[in-house]
């Protein structure tokens, strides 16, 4: 039979993995996706008042090292921002989510006086086998 699917275990290669995160990039608590069991990686990342956008380690491009986690990631995300004809500099938030098989978001009103000055896009990547 197959297997029970066991939740991240530390890795420096474990994106997904809080600890990781909180040694190697950041840790934000998000009540709401947290209670759902969303999983979160946070590339770049604004206060609720757009005073400071934050750049964080797992999406700054090496210049000496095209295999670091920012590289890899910031090259990823590349195209998805190409395509919606967003620069870079626009960019006030952009995380990816993980969510469980079977959970969704339900409808609800992001806060924050950065929602007023900003439009979301939600770009979904459906992954056939979540355990590889």
């Amino acid at each position: 039979g197959k297997s029970p699917t066991k939740p991240p275990s530390f890795s420096p290669t474990n994106l997904w993995n809080e600890q990781n995160a909180t040694q190697n990039n950041v840790r934000i608590t998000r009540p709401s996706h947290d209670a759902w069991g969303i999983k979160k990686i946070i590339l770049v990342f604004s206060d609720d008042f757009l005073h400071t956008i934050y750049t964080l380690p797992w999406y700054q491009p090496s210049p000496t090292d095209p295999d670091s986690i920012g590289s890899k990631l910031h090259l990823a995300i590349q195209p998805i921002l190409q395509t919606l004809q967003i620069r870079q500099e626009q960019v006030v938030r952009c995380l990816l989510a993980g969510l469980p098989p079977g959970v969704t978001i339900p409808i609800h009103h992001d806060t924050g006086e950065w929602v007023k000055h900003t439009h979301r896009v939600h770009v979904p990547i459906i992954v056939p086998d979540p355990s590889k």
